[in-house]
């Protein structure tokens, strides 16, 4: 559904991989790009993955995904030497999914060194973001309450010192939290504050009172299972 408004223009947009293309064989489903193709299926039917052979699966929304049919689509990998499986997804209960993945591989959380205190912490919007003034209980806090206070000047400050720290690149390192794993397999948890540019703890604050359950704003904006 979303190779020819997102796929195409990046190919279109990249000298090489303009080069590279076939534009006998450029479609919705297919993109020959030298002697590679890439194939682009849904994953609601076994009976979809059964004739494509791969050498790389990526699963997009896995959690969102029938993992009967993920598992079609992985055994495609078995006759490459290559072998490559990436899932990308938002989380969702905790303990299946995309969730049960990242706890059973080598867990990455990038944590932030706080410019103030040289403290460094996994930044949380539950644990270390409030309204100056305000004692909020994010997960029980009712659109009324929120707009009775000055939400807009919801910050995140540092476990340690309390003071607002700089969650810009250079102040940030991907740590493994537990390197005596043996599994092959790298997790990552991405979270809003991984794109502090984009994702401000104010917005993050309006969210928390824009959905009638407290878990959709968990999984949607945190990037949390719940």
């Amino acid at each position: 559904d979303f190779a020819k408004g997102r796929v195409s223009p990046v190919i279109a947009e990249s000298p090489a991989l303009s080069d590279m293309l076939d534009t006998n064989n450029d479609s919705v489903t297919s993109k020959r790009l030298g002697y590679s193709l890439i194939t682009f299926k849904g994953a609601f039917k076994d009976s979809q993955a059964i004739s494509i052979n791969s050498d790389a699966v990526v699963g997009d929304e896995y959690s969102y995904c029938d993992p009967d049919v993920m598992k079609q689509f992985n055994s495609r990998l078995t006759h490459s030497k290559y072998k490559h499986l990436i899932y990308f997804s938002t989380p969702l209960l905790p303990g299946m999914g995309i969730d049960a993945e990242y706890a059973e591989s080598r867990r990455h959380k990038r944590l932030c060194k706080c410019v103030h205190c040289g403290e460094w912490f996994w930044p949380s919007f539950l644990e270390h973001c409030r309204i100056p003034g305000h004692d909020v209980d994010w997960l029980s806090v009712t659109r009324s309450q929120l707009v009775q206070m000055p939400w807009q000047d919801t910050k995140i400050y540092c476990p340690k010192c309390g003071m607002e720290p700089d969650l810009s690149h250079e102040h940030r390192q991907w740590v493994c939290e537990n390197n005596e794993s043996r599994n092959i397999a790298a997790g990552y948890a991405i979270i809003p504050f991984d794109v502090p540019s984009i994702i401000k703890p104010a917005y993050l604050a309006e969210k928390s009172v824009a959905y009638n359950r407290k878990i959709d704003w968990m999984q949607q904006n945190l990037g949390m299972a719940a």
